[in-house]
């Protein structure tokens, strides 16, 4: 019995220590979009750039002015490995990541209407 208490309060331990925290739901207005993309060669001394020559260095970039629980803020988009896609004018579901300034922002992509999310981080205000 001492064994199967034992067990189940780890269990209890595991779980607890896994369960998503809960983030604050807000409403975000995005008021406006500006997406850009930066395109440049780089050249230097590295091994890679010795064997390949010149690297090309391709980075979109999109800010977004939004106002979150009447607050103006810009946001960057934050999702390093692939980008934002532009999200247009409009009112969307999202949640505060806390003390990172980070929103997720929840859309449906058009013709698909398969939901998607995206990571920005605030960038100032306006």
């Amino acid at each position: 019995m001492k064994r199967f208490a034992i067990a189940l309060l780890f269990l209890a331990l595991v779980v607890s220590a896994f369960a998503k925290k809960n983030k604050e739901q807000v409403t975000i207005e995005v008021v406006s979009t500006v997406n850009s993309t930066v395109k440049g060669e780089l050249a230097g001394n590295g091994i890679g750039v010795a064997i390949h020559g010149k690297k090309i260095v391709h980075t979109d970039a999109a800010t977004m002015k939004v106002i979150i629980n009447g607050e103006h803020a810009y946001m960057d988009c934050y999702e390093h490995h692939k980008g934002c896609t532009p999200i247009a004018p409009g009112m969307y579901n999202g949640e505060l990541e806390g003390k990172k300034g980070g929103v997720w922002i929840e859309y449906n992509m058009p013709l698909t209407h398969k939901l998607m999310r995206q990571h920005y981080i605030v960038a100032g205000s306006w």
